[in-house]
């Protein structure tokens, strides 16, 4: 299993008029990573579930209770969500992950439209052919906590700041034929 990092890149959002963080997995955006192992899939204009922007707190709490299981134990962790009805009942993308004291592991991953009803979001998406990848604990958990900070505060006028120097491009939403820039 291939151990990969994750960090985050900040892009421009069309509907929300604010900056947001994508994930990026080895310096690749998440959906173009997705799109190199399997390029049928529909992964495009999607943003993370990480993002303070779900309104219900039943689906934020969902999400976060999945992001980083117990050791022993598997869960369905809605990754991305489509960036104009953020919610879980539009398109998603959800892994399996699991963990042990060293790393976080994705084993499979689907992608689809999801009915929304916890907790069986993502239970009927299609599963992708998908090499299982391995994130460094500690790395993951330095991202997840990146997000974390904005918890609380809400959608409106929330800014997650680009890392110095960094170059904040407009994530084009519209076009379902290229993955965003920058990945």
């Amino acid at each position: 299993m291939r151990t990969v990092e994750l960090t985050t890149r900040t892009f421009y959002n069309q509907f929300s008029k604010l900056n947001f963080w994508t994930l990026q997995v080895d310096g690749t955006s998440l959906e173009t990573f997705i799109l190199k192992q399997n390029p049928s899939l529909f992964v495009r204009g999607l943003v993370p579930t990480l993002l303070n922007w779900l309104r219900d707190p039943d689906e934020r709490a969902f999400v976060w209770e999945r992001c980083l299981p117990s050791h022993g134990q598997t869960l369905r962790f809605p990754v991305l969500m489509c960036s104009e009805d953020i919610d879980l009942s539009c398109h998603l993308v959800v892994v399996d992950v699991s963990s042990d004291s060293e790393y976080v592991y994705w084993h499979r991953m689907g992608a689809g439209c999801s009915g929304f009803e916890l907790p069986r979001t993502g239970d009927d998406l299609g599963w992708a052919d998908w090499e299982p990848i391995r994130f460094r604990r500690g790395n993951y958990t330095d991202v997840l906590d990146r997000y974390r900070v904005y918890l609380d505060g809400s959608v409106d006028g929330v800014v997650y700041p680009p890392a110095e120097g960094e170059r904040v491009e407009t994530y084009e939403i519209h076009d379902r034929n290229s993955a965003p820039s920058g990945g």
